[in-house]
């Protein structure tokens, strides 16, 4: 059956949703419709509404058929209401809307001025209605463009590459512009579109490298969620930017290996625009960095002052006195959050005491030794409230809980100690991880954090050997975190322009020699920068004008030194170091970026893939929301002020001072109960719970256990009844139940059973015995 495309005259371009059965003089005598095969009369009309009402007849086709005449070309799609009458082509094509071009229809190529109305004239149109040109064409560079901005909001938001596959993804793509027609694939996604993305960012990076005279390295390594150990490096220009990463494969991560990354890296990059690499004190990084320094002499390596200041936290909370306190907070949480008709309970009492701005419960995590802060403030805030859970006696509780939480003042008293005392060392970590940290405040936050910690030292029953310790802590991370840089940076700055009492005499000396080097480096001459700095101490010369010091208040100090005084000699040196980083709490948020896209539903991506979508999505990060009235720096007042916020007032009748220990005195830390000073010799050692001793991995397990008992037997000697509560027992080694079944009698009880009271020395422990991680005699 031949179609009438090719025979006689078509009035009407439904005859396209038609097969025509062509009779005598080139007449149509039967229409059969392509879509259901229903046979119409050769009627314009009623095909029309044929097509209007068939289901199989796509909706995009019916659509255009529901607002058209019979006999009307379809190259009308938008008829608009018309004020006055047109009479430019400009004019006719401003009011084209694009819409979906119809199946099996040609494509309109005149242009819309050159369709017209049955009867319309050659002059401008005077109709009220006009008609204009519905077909939607899209060019190739126009498909490749959408392409391109699609894919960059996938890999800005680390969505899945396979996100477009979705249904309903593409059925909102088809209603805002049907001719677009297949989004990109996860294939195009993860591979073309993706290298040029990737490679726009790389040109970004590097761009900037070139531009600055003065960056930073800095390192850090991590394991992935395949197990596989990444180290990857940051360039900071002041801005931080991921340049690579090495994956070390089967390559043993030695200190040599890790210096020839570095070296490497630094070879690419330029080292003489390099004066600074940052990372761990991991010792194979310390002798790597030293390798490094060899290498190229004018560059200077510290460690991370967060990392630094976080294993400071974690030595002072292995300290007796705040390890046993940090243990009972612990409890005291832990048995509110693990039972939920605790926690519902407790969360009842929240919402009566505190209202919607009431503080959870918290615990610190592994790593964040500063975490224990956290913790003791959240006890802290919800005090009325834990104390009025925890006296319901319908709700399961321990005795201990019960008597830390309500009849031991101390307790509260020596956790709002501890937080005075801590504090001040959590929010110089906060600080100095902020991207608005600067080198030059290290040095200052150091000072400060000290001073609170030495001054809150008496408050808390630390021992003489607990105090000597703090001192000796201080010292020895103070060594690795302070260098030479770090005081000439504190020096140049010029918010500490009234600090410069801080700077011991050999402090400056050490100053001046670093200054000589950079000087040797950097092509300066040294008279004339030592004389400049003199100038700048003295506030002389130049630097004795008023406004000067005016625009430091609201400067950030490396752009002080580069536009208000760009023409002191001393100016290249300072504006170099005062842009150096800190810390490589940049390295921390990348890694958090990895792990975000290199998730455990992710975890098929290959490293290669993995690296360029981190670093697109770290290319198209948005700038910051935040006010411009936020100063992009700390000032000295801001530093203060949040040292102020970081010291709370004392309650009323809280101890300013605690007694002055000697190290052989037994005072109670444990229940802070002068009567229960015969228990805490056995609280002070630091035993294991038997359930870690399980699997029988240690080999040492029967060494442990032959002390543990043979302690235990020395101060219970006498005691004729000795019972031993072993709690899981079922994860227990099975030489050391035998072990203890041949020592002592045993009740043997899972850790959750309901009734695990078996001696009445064991009383005050209650239900939830493995609370106190201990055998108990």
């Amino acid at each position: 059956m031949p179609c009438c495309s090719n025979m006689g005259r078509q009035t009407s371009d439904i005859w396209d949703e038609f097969y025509c059965e062509i009779g005598e003089n080139n007449k149509r005598v039967k229409a059969t419709c392509k879509h259901c095969g229903k046979t119409q009369a050769p009627n314009a009309t009623r095909c029309t509404n044929h097509i209007k009402g068939c289901m199989k007849c796509p909706a995009v086709v019916r659509a255009l058929y529901s607002n058209k005449s019979p006999g009307v070309p379809l190259s009308v799609i938008v008829e608009e209401d018309v004020d006055s009458p047109s009479t430019s082509g400009e004019a006719s094509t401003a009011h084209t809307t694009p819409a979906a071009k119809r199946p099996g229809a040609a494509l309109e190529t005149t242009p819309s001025t050159s369709t017209k109305e049955k009867g319309q004239g050659d002059g401008p149109p005077t109709a009220k209605r006009q008609i204009l040109s519905f077909v939607d064409k899209i060019s190739k560079e126009e498909k490749d463009k959408i392409d391109q901005a699609l894919a960059a909001a996938i890999y800005a938001n680390g969505l899945p590459l396979s996100t477009f596959e979705n249904v309903h993804f593409q059925r909102a793509l088809s209603l805002l512009r049907p001719s677009y027609g297949k989004p990109p694939s996860r294939f195009k996604l993860g591979g073309t579109l993706l290298d040029r993305e990737f490679a726009l960012a790389e040109a970004k990076v590097k761009s900037a490298i070139q531009e600055s005279d003065c960056v930073a390295l800095m390192a850090d390594g991590c394991a992935t969620v395949n197990r596989e150990h990444v180290i990857n490096f940051i360039v900071t220009t002041p801005q931080p930017m991921l340049y690579t990463y090495k994956v070390m494969g089967t390559e043993r991560e030695t200190s040599e290996l890790i210096a020839t990354e570095f070296i490497t890296v630094l070879n690419e990059i330029g080292p003489n625009r390099c004066y600074l690499l940052v990372t761990d004190n991991a010792s194979v990084m310390t002798v790597a960095m030293g390798i490094v320094t060899l290498e190229f002499p004018h560059i200077t390596a510290v460690g991370c002052a967060s990392h630094c200041w976080n294993l400071l936290f974690k030595d002072l909370m292995e300290l007796n006195t705040l390890h046993k306190l940090f243990m009972i907070a612990k409890s005291i949480v832990k048995s509110i959050r693990n039972v939920y008709v605790n926690h519902a309970t407790f969360k009842l009492k929240q919402k009566e005491k505190y209202g919607d701005g009431c503080v959870t419960l918290k615990l610190p995590a592994a790593t964040r030794w500063g975490g224990a802060v956290i913790t003791f403030n959240s006890l802290i805030k919800n005090k009325a409230a834990i104390q009025e859970t925890v006296v319901n006696e319908d709700l399961k509780f321990s005795d201990s809980v019960r008597t830390w939480s309500l009849d031991n003042v101390r307790f509260w008293d020596r956790v709002k100690i501890a937080i005075d005392m801590l504090k001040p060392l959590h929010g110089c970590i906060t600080l100095i991880e902020s991207n608005k940290a600067l080198l030059s405040d290290v040095f200052f936050l150091q000072k400060k954090y000290t001073q609170a910690l030495l001054d809150n030292l008496t408050k808390l029953p630390f021992k003489t050997r607990e105090k000597n310790l703090v001192k000796s802590y201080l010292e020895e991370r103070e060594v690795f975190t302070i260098r030479t840089i770090h005081k000439a940076c504190f020096l140049l700055d010029p918010r500490y322009r009234d600090k410069h009492d801080l700077l011991e005499p050999a402090d400056i000396v050490s100053i001046i020699e670093f200054i000589g080097t950079m000087c040797k480096h950097i092509g300066l001459d040294e008279g004339a920068v030592i004389a400049s700095l003199a100038a700048f101490r003295t506030r002389t010369g130049f630097f004795a004008h008023e406004g000067v010091w005016r625009a430091a208040d609201t400067c950030v100090p490396n752009v002080w030194w580069a536009g208000v005084c760009a023409t002191e000699p001393i100016a290249p040196l300072a504006r170099r170091i005062l842009s150096l980083p800190p810390s490589v709490a940049e390295c921390e948020r990348n890694w958090k970026l990895r792990k975000f896209i290199h998730s455990k539903t992710r975890n098929r991506l290959l490293n290669e893939r993995v690296r360029k979508l981190v670093a697109t999505k770290a290319a198209l990060k948005e700038p910051s929301s935040k006010p411009a009235t936020v100063t992009p720096f700390f000032t000295v007042a801001d530093i203060d002020a949040y040292f102020e916020n970081y010291l709370p007032a004392r309650a009323a009748g809280a101890p300013e001072e605690g007694p002055e220990d000697d190290e052989h005195t037994d005072d109670g830390d444990v229940n802070f109960e002068e009567e229960d000073s015969e228990d805490d010799d056995y609280n002070d050692r630091d035993y294991e719970n038997i359930s870690d001793w399980s699997d029988g991995d240690d080999d040492d397990s029967g060494a442990r256990l032959k002390h543990f008992i043979n302690y235990d037997q020395a101060k219970h000697k006498g005691c004729k009844s000795k019972t031993v509560l072993v709690t899981n027992v079922s994860s227990a080694n099975n030489d050391v139940k035998a072990a203890l079944c041949n020592n002592f009698k045993l009740k043997m009880t899972s850790a959750h059973s309901s009734s695990q009271r078996f001696n009445p020395c064991l009383s005050r422990f209650g239900t939830n015995v493995e609370e106190e991680r201990l055998l108990q005699l």
